[in-house]
């Protein structure tokens, strides 16, 4: 590989790694269950696009009552995965 070439690619592994230890650090201070208004305030979304992540099938939910929750975890994979660049 060019030198370039290697470069890009650190730079490219460097800059992930910041994105997710910011997503995570972002999430700490929220609940492990996180609900419709934490998605909301998270993604800085209306109600029904939250509704709309939450019933999307990225990640697992659960139902309690009427009430859909995630997981803390589950719900920063999905962050990071959707927020980090892919080359083709």
């Amino acid at each position: 590989m060019s030198i370039e070439l290697d470069t890009y690619i650190e730079e490219k592994q460097a800059n992930s790694t910041y994105i997710e230890n910011e997503i995570l650090k972002s999430l700490e201070s929220y609940p492990p269950l996180l609900n419709v208004k934490h998605i909301q305030e998270i993604m800085q979304i209306g109600k029904a696009a939250a509704y709309t992540v939450l019933n999307s099938g990225e990640f697992p939910t659960l139902k309690i009552v009427n009430q859909l929750r995630v997981a803390r975890p589950y719900f920063a994979k999905y962050l990071i995965e959707s927020s980090t660049y892919k080359d083709a």
